[in-house]
């Protein structure tokens, strides 16, 4: 069966992987380091016009401060959110790059939920997410993204 003819039971399970993720971000604390997190922090090239705004680590420490300073319940309300258009996923989050770190995590650890993980000995089937994406820089989280669909 290709693509054109499993591509509603593709994006129910990608959809049910951004609501499981919407209705679970209080378990990212929680999550373990996953095999693919350093595939993910891979920058944008510089000349991507479609992602800028990465933060200095002034800004990043600046913005710590800042949160910290909050109410424990403000801290809480800060926006956490992902959608998906068929198999990309679209994410957003306020707080500090440890914060981002554990919503990544998070997010790869409920698409292994879904899609079977790969066997790293196992050379014949690819990884559920895209690692050329990844390098690419598209999981890099920035403060402009240019989403496409």
């Amino acid at each position: 069966m290709g693509y054109i003819e499993s591509a509603p039971l593709f994006f129910m399970k990608t959809k049910t992987v951004a609501d499981l993720v919407n209705t679970s971000w209080e378990q990212c604390d929680a999550a373990a380091p996953h095999l693919l997190e350093q595939e993910a922090a891979c920058p944008n090239p510089p000349d991507d016009k479609s992602a800028a705004g990465n933060l200095s680590k002034e800004c990043e420490r600046a913005l710590a401060e800042h949160l910290h300073q909050l109410p424990a319940d403000v801290r809480q309300q800060a926006a956490a959110y992902v959608d998906v258009y068929i198999d990309d996923f679209i994410a957003l989050i306020q707080g500090t790059r440890q914060e981002r770190q554990k919503e990544t995590r998070h997010i790869f650890h409920t698409v292994d939920r879904l899609f079977r993980q790969n066997d790293y000995d196992h050379t014949i089937r690819q990884e559920p997410n895209s690692i050329k994406n990844l390098r690419r820089g598209d999981a890099y989280w920035s403060t402009q993204k240019k989403v496409l669909g």
